[in-house]
């Protein structure tokens, strides 16, 4: 490896960047974890031009170091594989790939702060990906934001409604009412949702859950028009509403 290490520095002075990557890249394949190197390569990919393998390796990289347990290197890594992206206009596809990574080390590290920013990032540039815009959802409530996680939770259902996904939007209130389960709100939205779809028995049963969550908040004149309500729909059984 020291010795590929000299000849590789020989070519790059002489201004031959073509056989010093690949003399790099012989050593990254003996030793895959050498981030001095990687980092190396980076650096003589990008002199060249060659921004698709430079982001790759940047990946290889960050996940070098994630590997090692380093987090903050492996952020660090891949917010500067974002840049060099934005920078040389990647296509949106590698830039969501990278805010994934780093919204995720932000998750493991606890910086729900950071993560919400960067959650939203990609819901910018991906409105159709499920799994950020769920996340952020998530996250808005863990931090308190309720109304901003309902106005979340309602535009996102807009979204995949205008798109036909009914069954996606169905899913989204179902797994958020699952870390949720006493927000009226979603209850309430969920249950409209089954209604509108013909799902009645689904339909009673989130009215049922949400006249009990009423009740228990005091909330009468609400409850009653909630049992109106699953009456309407001519439950099997009326007698108990």
């Amino acid at each position: 490896i020291d010795k590929y290490g000299v000849v590789a520095e020989t070519y790059r002075a002489r201004g031959e960047l073509g056989r010093a990557t690949r003399v790099v890249q012989q050593v990254l394949r003996l030793s895959p974890l050498d981030v001095s190197m990687r980092s190396w390569l980076v650096e003589m990919l990008v002199e060249q031009g060659n921004i698709p393998e430079a982001l790759q390796q940047f990946v290889d990289l960050a996940d070098t170091y994630y590997q090692l347990a380093d987090l903050e290197s492996a952020r660090t890594t891949y917010t500067d594989a974002l840049i060099l992206a934005e920078q040389h206009q990647a296509s949106t596809e590698w830039r969501v790939k990278m805010l994934h990574k780093i919204g995720d080390i932000d998750l493991q590290r606890l910086h729900w702060r950071e993560a919400q920013g960067v959650y939203e990032q990609i819901k910018n540039l991906a409105p159709d990906d499920h799994s950020a815009r769920a996340t952020l959802i998530d996250l808005l409530f863990r931090l308190g934001a309720q109304r901003q996680a309902l106005a979340e939770v309602d535009g996102y259902v807009r979204h995949l409604l205008n798109a036909g996904n009914v069954d996606q939007a169905i899913t989204l209130l179902a797994e958020t009412l699952e870390s949720q389960p006493d927000e009226m709100t979603l209850v309430a939205r969920l249950a409209r949702l089954y209604q509108d779809t013909g799902r009645r028995e689904d339909a009673i049963n989130q009215y049922d859950q949400l006249g009990e969550l009423q009740l228990q908040g005091g909330l009468t004149a609400q409850a009653t028009e909630t049992l109106r309500t699953i009456l309407s729909l001519q439950p099997d059984d009326p007698s108990p509403y």
